[in-house]
């Protein structure tokens, strides 16, 4: 994302804003002096659903140079839109339909490419030639198997080279997690059995750990071939990202749901930091996400807020 601009999605805005921000007009935020645009308009664009939104917190929305952005409508389409005009280029209709979401991923340096799953088909997609190539189906290794997917908070490597996927059959039962290589067009490893029910599954940023996150149970980190497995600290199954540290090695952010901090945890052992404590006595609703996309500045994470209740007036703290 740009350093000098946030960027507002969709028309659904709080009673205590003054008015909706115009499409594609600056405004700055009376309490950070961030310019914040709002680059969608539904009367303008004319997107079918109600509303739309970046995927999630923890996906990237933007291509590398930060020209292009991929938005889903909260009915299931997705669009392209161009990042300097805020006009939208087109529907992706071509990355629906798999059965699960797509889950576009930008490539790190093709600006017109990203990847997406489309049922057991990871593919490409070219914006300009409005093209979509496969790069792997992984029915021809599990017969049985319906979908590839990561419930949308799966992220692959920086590099784009590995990736970690759910295996799921006709029903969305979990078949089995794997990892992938695929610079060699390679599986890595495969696991069966599982601590409790997952959530998710994510690669690492530098490749070297598949993560898999569950209902209860702490998230797990595993090596490539699943060998090996490190558990983060208690506590550490409330919302999350990973991330990069200042020197460069790879950790979660998150709620620690135990201690009520924001925490990281070095991937290679484990090993807790407390952060920052969640302010739950100035205001008992506070809901939080994280996003660790900013590994062209390693040892910075995103936190974003949210809640229904305003705290007393003077009890801000950031």
């Amino acid at each position: 994302m740009k350093a000098s601009a946030c960027f507002l999605f969709g028309v659904a805005v709080l009673s205590l804003c003054i008015r909706i921000p115009t499409k594609g007009s600056p405004f700055i935020d009376p309490d950070f002096g961030t310019t914040v645009i709002r680059i969608t308009d539904k009367a303008i664009d004319g997107y079918s659903g109600l509303g739309i939104e970046n995927e999630y917190a923890r996906t990237d929305p933007e291509n590398s140079d930060g020209t292009l952005i991929i938005l889903r409508g909260n009915d299931g389409e997705w669009y392209l839109y161009d990042a300097n005009t805020f006009q939208m280029v087109k529907r992706l209709s071509n990355i629906v339909g798999g059965g699960e979401e797509p889950e576009p991923r930008w490539d790190p340096s093709n600006l017109k490419v990203f990847y997406y799953l489309y049922g057991t088909e990871l593919r490409s997609y070219n914006v300009d030639k409005d093209v979509s190539t496969t790069i792997h189906d992984f029915r021809a290794d599990f017969p049985f198997a319906s979908y590839i997917t990561t419930k949308t908070e799966g992220d692959a490597s920086l590099d784009r080279r590995y990736m970690c996927f759910m295996v799921e059959d006709s029903s969305c039962n979990l078949l089995k997690v794997i990892t992938y290589d695929k610079s060699s067009d390679r599986i890595l490893g495969q696991k069966t059995s599982f601590s409790d029910r997952i959530d998710w599954v994510s690669m690492d940023m530098s490749g070297d750990h598949c993560v898999i996150g569950y209902e209860s149970h702490v998230a797990q980190v595993f090596s490539l071939d699943f060998s090996t497995s490190v558990d983060l600290p208690a506590g550490a199954n409330g919302h999350m990202d990973l991330a990069l540290t200042s020197d460069g090695r790879d950790v979660m952010v998150y709620q620690n749901t135990a201690t009520d901090w924001i925490a990281m945890a070095d991937l290679n052992t484990g090993v807790e930091t407390p952060l920052l404590e969640i302010p739950f006595g100035i205001n008992v609703d506070i809901g939080l996400h994280f996003s660790g996309n900013s590994a062209d500045r390693p040892g910075w994470v995103l936190v974003s807020t949210y809640g229904s209740i305003i705290p007393p007036t003077g009890s801000h703290h950031c």
